[in-house]
């Protein structure tokens, strides 16, 4: 045991630490190991985990029954929500389906309209909504500001998908709109995408060629000033440093 504690203290291991030798369904002949389960306990995949693509988990996350996926967020909701009026049920099965601008609108709606206890956890309900739609608007202008302008225009995609049939929705797309009219601008959000393509197309890939290969749209002097051209410069520059060892 003392070695194992000695390894564990020296490198702030964090992972399960295996002491007897595992059998059965989970025995393995060395690490990293990874395994992909189902929700009913059935082993889905096994092996190292670099030979583990997204495509897989997709794949098999198709098979997964709706119904039998904990939800998470429904989970969230009881944790963080205040007690629901009656009144605002509807309101809370949209939010269920994370539809907040549909939430947001039924709140609104009939909040005003409440009294005493219900008028209180009515208005804290719009308020946790509409700091959901908030929040992300108040940071994409922080972002602007700091020059990461694709990181704003990604946030003001969200709050228009999440707020949809809402006010906030319209907004966020109108600064987003605004966003892609200076030039600039409209680069660095260019670059970001394509930035995002290529790192897609990197985790399907495992040689460091490949994954560099993956780079070309984006490296090059069109967007070689950009936030994102400038960190695929660094991202290929280690490929290329992993290719000559």
């Amino acid at each position: 045991m003392e070695p194992v504690e000695a390894f564990v203290a020296e490198f702030d291991a964090k992972f399960p630490i295996q002491i007897k030798a595992a059998s059965g369904d989970y025995s393995t002949g060395g690490v990293p190991q990874a395994y992909l389960i189902s929700p009913e306990g059935t082993i889905l995949w096994e092996g190292n985990p670099a030979g583990l693509s997204d495509s897989t988990i997709e794949e098999h996350l198709k098979e997964v029954e709706k119904e039998n996926r904990v939800s998470t967020w429904s989970f969230t909701l009881n944790k963080v929500l205040p007690p629901i009026p009656d009144k605002l049920k509807g309101a809370r099965k949209d939010l269920d389906k994370m539809k907040f601008g549909s939430a947001l609108k039924k709140v609104e709606a009939v909040v005003e309209k409440l009294e005493g206890d219900d008028k209180t956890n009515g208005d804290a309900l719009r308020e946790w909504i509409a700091k959901r739609g908030d929040e992300p608007m108040e940071k994409a202008a922080t972002l602007i500001r700091e020059g990461d302008v694709y990181a704003a225009y990604k946030l003001y995609g969200q709050v228009e998908d999440d707020f949809k049939g809402h006010a906030l929705s319209k907004q966020a797309k109108e600064a987003a709109k605004a966003l892609t009219k200076d030039k600039a601008h409209k680069l660095e959000i260019k670059a970001g995408e394509k930035l995002d393509e290529a790192k897609t197309a990197m985790r399907e890939e495992r040689k460091p060629e490949d994954k560099l290969e993956c780079l070309k749209g984006i490296l090059g002097k069109k967007y070689a000033e950009t936030k994102a051209g400038k960190e695929a410069a660094e991202i290929a520059e280690k490929l290329e440093g992993m290719i000559e060892k």
